[in-house]
């Protein structure tokens, strides 16, 4: 038995029967024996190792060389041990002090970038309303739009969008766009932490990128200004661009609830032709897909179907040749579980 022990041996004596105390009390005292013949042991080398090493000389005790160095050697490394010990403490508190003051340079340089982050997305947004027309007059059509959802079975969402958009009766500089998933979803800092990325596919077989700059950085709102360089005329031909992202726990409300509602708004100043939301999980999520629409102001149809790309099961949903002005397309995502 350990001396370290005992304490615990102690503690857990409260309760035990009269026979368990008595054997516990034996082999303590075996133990305490033990214990005392160890330490004897101990100390007849001692003695032994202290007349071997000394002899007499003229009624007066000399010792040898070798304890003469055997006691140096021990002076030796129990003052090394020491200085050993002063450095360590010593070293721990500089990597300590540089580990802090590195901390704290981290900590301003962060908050520098995200100052100067915060002031060219309010530049941009500044820029944005500034240059926004009339609210009540619409600049752009968008002949047709497609969004994608290809959802993992841990619920992090490729995302694809892509929209055919015209200039109306006058130039189109810009335009807006967002990522806003529900509250589920895992929260991400930057746009780089989800591969957002926005090309020019109007030519086909060729991509080009595109030029934007972010107006809003929140966890899970993310919002961008998208830049037609050069403008898009009225005259021109309508540009095709791409929008994709990889969000972490996008669909994580449809797991969390079974249900999550994706709403679509756009505002066109000509007819569209198409809006196309497609919805597809992987298998092994542990439930099923299922979708329905909310909003049937629209013709509009939905359909199982099977992604092209990952051959995966899901729905598509695609409403035709919707007027001009404000429309929302409104679904609703069941998740139920096997």
């Amino acid at each position: 038995m350990e001396l370290n022990e005992l304490p615990k041996k102690f503690a857990e004596m409260d309760g035990k029967s009269v026979a368990a105390v008595t054997i516990f009390a034996v082999g303590l005292g075996f133990g305490l024996i033990e214990l005392l013949d160890q330490m004897l042991k101990g100390s007849e080398f001692l003695d032994k190792l202290v007349h071997a090493g000394v002899y007499i000389n003229k009624d007066e005790p000399e010792p040898h060389l070798w304890f003469r160095l055997l006691l140096g050697l021990l002076l030796g490394g129990i003052l090394i041990l020491v200085v050993l010990f002063f450095h360590a403490r010593l070293n721990r508190k500089t990597v300590n002090e540089s580990l802090q003051k590195s901390n704290d340079l981290l900590q301003a340089s962060c908050k520098r970038s995200q100052t100067c982050i915060s002031g060219m997305m309010d530049a941009a947004a500044r820029i944005r309303a500034q240059q926004t027309p009339d609210a009540s007059h619409t600049i752009k059509t968008f002949e047709t739009v497609r969004i994608l959802y290809r959802i993992q079975k841990d619920f992090t969402t490729d995302v694809v969008r892509e929209y055919r958009i015209k200039a109306a009766d006058k130039p189109l500089h810009f335009w807006e766009n967002s990522l806003t998933p529900s509250d589920h979803a895992s929260p991400v800092e930057y746009l780089t932490d989800i591969g957002f990325r926005i090309v020019d596919i109007t030519i086909p077989g060729k991509s080009a990128p595109v030029t934007y700059l972010q107006t809003e950085n929140q966890p899970r709102i993310k919002r961008v200004c998208v830049y037609f360089l050069p403008r898009l005329e009225p005259t021109q031909p309508a540009r095709d661009l791409q929008i994709f992202c990889k969000w972490p726990g996008y669909f994580m409300e449809m797991k969390n609830t079974g249900r999550e509602t994706l709403i679509s708004r756009f505002k066109s100043a000509d007819t569209t032709k198409s809006v196309r939301i497609e919805l597809y999980l992987q298998d092994g999520s542990g439930g099923n897909l299922d979708c329905e629409v909310v909003n049937k102001m629209h013709t509009h149809s939905i359909r199982p179907a099977q992604d092209t790309q990952t051959g995966w099961n899901g729905y598509v949903y695609e409403a035709t040749n919707i007027p001009e002005g404000f429309h929302e397309h409104q679904l609703i995502a069941h998740w139920n579980s096997n």
